[in-house]
């Protein structure tokens, strides 16, 4: 058994996002990944069994990633207010930040290629959001919507600035950034 080499699982982590967003994942083979990542195709099969088990496990280290940094920042201190616009805030910035991940992301946030283990996974990575939410339910802050469709006022607006913002139809600074989650707030408050 061939030990296990972080750098190596990282570079793989990252050629098969790259691969995956520039050719769609049919078009993704392992070879091509192995050559983007610097390693021979039979490396890949250490850190993955298949195609499917390498996208699940991206999706996680997705959610990992992102869950890392999109609440930094945020209290017991803050209002529910003030603590859902450092989240989106964050969130703007983390995929501005990491153009790779905000495209794997649009691809496979709702693939059915994602098993139900990788997505229960992940949502725990978002575990402080859905905490938020409840702490703003029993505040009577925030009206009494689903879980789907509260996260949808919440990522759709963000999501839609970052297309914005890269494909340069807007320049989202502080401010404009400012008044979309005012209006995510007016969209959501009880």
């Amino acid at each position: 058994m061939r030990l296990k080499d972080e750098n190596k699982r990282s570079a793989i982590y990252r050629a098969a996002m790259e691969v995956i967003t520039e050719d769609g994942l049919a078009a993704a083979s392992m070879s091509k990944i192995a050559s983007r990542a610097g390693v021979s195709a039979s490396t890949i099969y250490v850190y993955f069994e298949n195609k499917e088990d390498m996208l699940n496990k991206l999706y996680l280290m997705m959610k990992e990633e992102s869950g890392a940094v999109v609440f930094k920042g945020i209290g017991e201190r803050h209002s529910v207010k003030e603590a859902l616009g450092i989240f989106m805030k964050n969130l703007f910035h983390f995929m501005i930040k990491n153009p790779v991940h905000f495209s794997f992301h649009e691809q496979f946030f709702r693939s059915p290629g994602i098993s139900a283990k990788a997505r229960e996974e992940g949502n725990q990575c978002y575990a402080p959001l859905f905490e938020l939410y409840e702490r703003a339910k029993s505040e009577k802050a925030v009206k009494d919507y689903p879980i789907p469709l509260m996260a949808a006022f919440v990522f759709a607006p963000i999501m839609d600035l970052v297309h914005a913002h890269r494909n340069r139809e807007l320049k989202v600074d502080d401010r404009l950034l400012g008044r979309v989650i005012e209006m995510t707030w007016a969209a959501i408050r009880s």
